[in-house]
């Protein structure tokens, strides 16, 4: 479908309701062939949806390393901020993925990063009671 689209010249980053592109479900969802095809065709890397999130931000919230990392290898930034300053180790300690906290920090994430209300995600692991990531951003600090 993808290619047809683009076969037909449609715009590779238009928008749908929630502000995502075909790259950010990509992302979501993991398909790594439609991702690779849609960044061959220059789609955008760093657009937002309305959630203020990245493809990127997409593929770390679904837990999907090979997109993120296909991802990464095309550009994608890293310490980009999604909501209230938080940045993707933020949303990783969050939701307790020590796997893509692991990821992140490998490919540059900040460990003392902030939110707006001065929260690193060391500060967040400890106040969720999240013992083993918290151990993997201790040795990082």
């Amino acid at each position: 479908m993808a290619k047809l689209l683009i076969d037909h010249h449609a715009n590779i980053n238009i928008r749908g309701d929630d502000g995502g592109t075909c790259l950010h479900f990509a992302a979501a969802t993991g398909d790594e062939e439609v991702l690779s095809f849609l960044l061959s065709h220059s789609a955008d890397l760093e657009i937002w949806n309305i959630y203020h999130r990245t493809p990127l931000a997409e593929a770390v919230i679904a837990g999907k390393a090979d997109s993120a990392q296909l991802l990464i290898e095309r550009g994608a930034e890293v310490q980009v901020e999604v909501h209230s300053k938080e940045t993707l180790l933020h949303l990783t300690v969050n939701s307790n993925d020590i796997a893509m906290a692991e990821f992140l920090l490998r490919h540059g994430a900040h460990v003392n990063a902030q939110t707006i209300s001065l929260h690193t995600p060391l500060h967040l692991a400890a106040s969720h009671r999240r013992i083993p990531i918290a151990k993997v951003l201790l040795k990082m600090v």
